[in-house]
Order: structure tokens, then C-alpha cells, then sequence
């Protein structure tokens, strides 16, 4: 797991190293910090419930309630895809050749500052900025592209993303 203090505190030279590596650790790592996140950001609702004094919930239906918001964290899954496919798309138009998988792997450890914290609402959005960031390092890194295309690659699809979303949002609560 040195990876992950390596993408935080040294990007650009941990992506280099990673070149040759299979996207399986990739996946590997993201899975074990989308297990915390689901667990830390559950325990951030909790106390957040508790935090105003009286819960409107019991400390039984907190736990009953656990299952329901794993499924709903896991349907960020879906999310990722979309968002991965987004940013490979504009990584193939924009000149990389060097596959889904290092696509993969830039866009996996490109979360890893929203999954480690990402459930602190006060500091989600600069998270989120600094995640689109380390996904532009990686695909540059990982790609071989220009910094300006990479740039574009990574910026393009969260814009992309984020209207994708509101527009859910507003079709199926409005």
C-alpha cells in the first residue's frame, strides 16, 4: 500500500513507476479504500445524526439502516464507470494509445483523496479538485500526452460528470 501516500505526497514520479503495473492492483486498492469510505462516511452520518443533540433515529435503526446505505454507496459503482468511460473516450480522442488500462489506474488512484476522506462534507469539493488533478498526473504519466491534453481529458468528463448528475438529480427528485 505505498502506493497511495506515493500518489498523495509524490505523484508524478509514482505514476511513472506504475507504468508496467497490471490494472488489477488498481482495482485492488480502490476496492479496499471504497470499503473504508463506505464505512467512515456511514460513521460520519452517524455522528453527524448524533451531533444535533437527539437522533431522530434509534441506535438500532442506524444499523438497520447500514445495508440500505452500503447498496446506495455502491451504486456510485455505476458512476465510476460512466465517469471512466468518459475520461477514456477523451483520452483516446485526445491522442493516448496506451489502453483502458492505464486509464484505469490514473482514474482509480485519481480518487484516492475522495476516498480517504471525501465523506467531510467541508472539504469534499477541494478533494474533488484535487482528484480531477491527480487523474490529469496519471493520464499525462500513464498516457504519455501533453499536459494541456491531459488536462483536458480529466477536466472535460468531471464537467461532464457533474452535469450528468444534476440532470439526474433534478429528474428524479423534481
Amino acid at each position: 500500500m505505498k502506493t497511495i501516500p506515493g500518489i498523495l505526497i509524490r505523484p508524478v514520479s509514482t505514476f511513472r513507476g506504475m507504468r508496467d503495473d497490471s490494472p488489477f492492483r488498481a482495482i485492488l486498492s480502490f476496492g479496499i479504500l471504497f470499503t473504508l469510505f463506505i464505512i467512515l462516511s456511514y460513521a460520519w452520518f452517524i455522528e453527524k445524526a448524533y451531533s444535533y443533540g437527539e437522533s431522530p433515529f434509534s441506535f438500532s435503526e442506524l444499523l438497520f439502516m447500514m445495508p440500505g446505505y452500503a447498496r446506495m454507496q455502491l451504486s456510485l459503482l455505476l458512476f465510476l464507470a460512466i465517469f471512466l468511460t468518459e475520461v477514456h473516450i477523451s483520452v483516446y480522442i485526445l491522442g493516448g494509445r496506451n489502453g483502458l488500462g492505464q486509464t484505469l489506474k490514473a482514474v482509480l488512484y485519481g480518487l484516492t483523496p475522495l476516498l480517504l476522506l471525501g465523506y467531510i462534507e467541508e472539504i469534499n469539493l477541494v478533494l474533488s479538485f484535487w482528484s480531477v488533478a491527480l487523474i490529469a498526473v496519471g493520464i499525462k504519466e500513464l498516457h504519455g500526452i501533453s499536459t494541456v491534453r491531459s488536462v483536458v481529458a480529466s477536466v472535460v468528463p468531471a464537467l461532464l460528470f457533474v452535469v450528468f448528475v444534476f440532470f439526474m438529480f433534478f429528474t428524479f427528485v423534481l
